[in-house]
């Protein structure tokens, strides 16, 4: 996984300004929140957005990896050692960043994981540029008001989308696949019928690990500061 620094002209610059003013923000809000105050609400995104005052498109990993909280390098590369038999290569996968969180099913989407089509890889490799084979998308307006142990949840989950498989013809091709949740289920339905045995296994394990204090989130109500209650859902 390779990228390159943002060259700085003036606009770029006022572009980077903006982004730290923004992070300032966030930290000005965790500084005075209570313990158990939600952040991620959708009015401090929108706070958040702006600030930035980006136009809402895409933009390369590359753009503001000059700004350290936004270089999300150090944390694949910390995340790879975990992910390596899904993902083969560090440098196969690729991120971008989009100003503005998506939705699923009411709920905000964080990030996402996607193939690069084969018609990209053939294009980048013809042409000498790196190939690739996921796109991880991270939402700058949640990326900026999470706690780095929330980030590197995050980016984890993303790559835990990354999978291969072997293709079904006497080739024995891998190719790039992704992966689906272990747990997709609604609350009232496990409360009904229970776990599927999958299931219960994950949420075993998951219940066996301490969380760390900055992962806890006590969720509460409000007019104005509603706390996302699906903020970890991710496709």
């Amino acid at each position: 996984m390779t990228q390159t620094h943002t060259e700085f002209n003036p606009e770029a610059a006022a572009m980077i300004d903006r982004i730290r003013a923004a992070l300032d923000h966030a930290e000005g809000i965790r500084d005075e929140a209570e313990p158990d105050q939600p952040i991620l609400t959708a009015k401090n995104m929108e706070a958040v957005r702006e600030i930035l005052d980006l136009p809402a498109k895409f933009y390369p990993a590359a753009s503001f990896d000059v700004v350290p909280e936004l270089n999300v390098i150090p944390i694949v590369e910390s995340l790879y050692d975990a992910c390596k038999e899904l993902i083969g290569d560090a440098r196969r996968v690729t991120v971008t960043w989009r100003v503005k969180h998506g939705t699923k099913a009411g709920d905000i989407t964080m990030g996402t994981c996607g193939l690069v089509s084969g018609k990209q890889r053939d294009l980048a490799e013809a042409e000498g540029r790196p190939v690739y084979h996921w796109e991880v998308t991270l939402a700058l307006d949640v990326w900026i008001l999470l706690t780095p142990n929330q980030r590197e949840r995050l980016m984890h989950h993303e790559l835990m989308h990354c999978n291969v498989k072997v293709s079904d013809d006497d080739s024995g091709e891998v190719k790039p696949a992704l992966r689906n949740h272990e747990i997709e289920e609604f609350g009232a339905t496990a409360a009904r019928y229970g776990l599927l045995p999958h299931q219960v296994r994950v949420a075993a394990l998951a219940m066996s690990h301490t969380p760390t204090a900055q992962a806890v989130q006590r969720w509460q109500s409000g007019p104005d500061d509603a706390p996302l209650l699906g903020a970890w859902i991710t496709n």
